[in-house]
């Protein structure tokens, strides 16, 4: 491979280092906007890191002083710095101190750059190398533009003021919305639960939990369909069931052909009729499915990505991703496994924020609640729950008496909302749960 000529500036360099030795106060706005890794010339940095160690000992790095200092200095830590000429003739490369931070992140900008070309080539040699298998290669593809992202300066400062501003345009949008009979925000496609937890917002990681056989899935995927079905895009993540399994599932709730039927080939003629009806209005929903059941968080991340681009260009942008479950995702390896777990969860809340959605995420429980005389879920029974606990704005427990005493409250389910960081916590939406379909609500 021939060899790429780094996008570099010297004498950019220069000028932003003169100037601070003009102006002292151009430091910290200049030490805001770059870092010692993004001078090119190894001098530059280590006078920029030397600038920054006499702000931290309460020195000025003025011209004289800078001078003082560099006489206590070895010839090596000198010539390491450029030597005294060098350093003389830096202020004469500034001819006005107002360009200096704009220079500074035209310095920045260049930085990113040679990081994006050495993430490139770092790419090219794993692309090559047989030894690396493709999950692995799409995984570090997003692993470095994440690193390429982090030297990107971070948004600036916004003054209460604006901040406020934007808060009260958004509730009048809100209540307009409301006053006109529309929604807000995005329904779960359940009223009782929208009025417990409030909407789904962009940014929110939400958890649905609950320990086998309860209906967490189901819950999961019944909102799935309700957002779909107001035309926002959905995708699926389903570590745990094939997308078949999945669309047998949606087939039988929207259906009411039992799932058992479907399973064992009993489908009636009349059922054929029913299922093909589901059949056609499932099928025009803009639902995406992903069933590797072999997903890093890092290639998960990449194809929520790469989806939300197709979703926004096929008119449907999207508004949520449910993930099935989130103990099945491969976290970093050689990590402990709360570690890893919380890596994970840390990982989707920033996806949520990110693409501006909503994350789902099933989680399983521990058995703690089955020692218990009263088996309803608390925080506590979540699996490696710190982290979760921490990330997640919403906490939903799926329980159902039936499920450990036979024959108590048949048909009846509870839907705990443990944690609300946007309101009321604690509370409980009781509703219908129809076992034949998978289904939550109705009569």
């Amino acid at each position: 491979m021939n060899p790429v000529a780094l996008p570099t500036s010297v004498e950019d360099e220069r000028l932003v280092l003169g100037g601070i030795m003009v102006d002292t106060s151009l430091q910290q706005e200049v030490a805001s906007v770059l870092t010692v890794a993004d001078f090119h010339a190894p001098n530059h940095a280590a006078l920029f890191a030397f600038f920054s160690r006499m702000v931290a000992d309460q020195e000025l790095p003025q011209f004289s002083v800078v001078l003082s200092r560099m006489e206590g200095m070895s010839p090596e830590k000198q010539q390491d710095l450029g030597g005294f000429s060098y350093i003389c003739q830096l202020p004469n490369h500034c001819p006005s101190v107002e360009a200096v931070v704009a220079v500074a992140k035209r310095l920045k900008a260049k930085s990113i750059r040679r990081q994006a070309i050495f993430a490139a080539h770092q790419l090219i040699h794993d692309a090559q190398d047989d030894g690396v298998d493709t999950h692995t290669l799409i995984a570090s593809v997003e692993s470095l533009s994440s690193k390429i992202a982090e030297c990107a300066p971070s948004a600036d400062w916004t003054i209460l003021e604006d901040a406020l501003n934007e808060a009260m345009e958004d509730t009048v949008t809100r209540k307009q919305r409301f006053d006109a009979g529309d929604v807000v925000g995005v329904s779960t496609g359940l009223p009782d639960l929208d009025q417990k937890t409030g909407p789904m917002e962009p940014g929110q990681l939400w958890v649905v939990a609950g320990r086998p056989a309860m209906g967490k899935s189901a819950l999961a995927l019944q909102i799935a369909v309700a957002v779909a079905t107001a035309g926002w895009g959905v995708a699926i993540m389903s570590l745990e069931m094939s997308r078949v399994e999945l669309a047998k599932r949606q087939l039988s709730a929207n259906s009411g052909v039992f799932g058992d039927k479907i399973r064992d080939g009993r489908v009636t003629d009349y059922d054929l009729v029913a299922l093909g009806n589901a059949f056609d209005w499932l099928r025009g929903l803009p639902i995406w499915i992903q069933d590797d059941t072999s997903s890093p968080i890092g290639l998960l991340k990449a194809k929520a990505k790469r989806l939300a681009i197709q979703a926004e260009r096929r008119g449907n942008p999207l508004k949520l991703l449910v993930v099935d479950y989130l103990q099945l995702i491969e976290g970093q390896k050689g990590l402990p496994r709360e570690q890893a777990v919380a890596a994970v969860s840390r990982s989707l809340k920033a996806l949520a924020m990110d693409l501006g959605i909503t994350v789902i995420a099933v989680s399983q429980l521990n058995r703690g609640c089955e020692d218990r005389k009263d088996k309803r879920p608390i925080m506590s029974d979540l699996r490696e729950s710190g982290a979760i606990e921490q990330d997640a704005n919403k906490i939903l427990f799926v329980y159902r008496d039936e499920v450990y005493y036979p024959g108590e409250n048949v048909g009846k389910a509870e839907i705990i909302v443990a944690k609300n960081r946007e309101g009321e916590s604690a509370a409980t939406v009781l509703t219908n749960w129809h076992a034949a379909t998978t289904r939550f609500g109705g009569q």
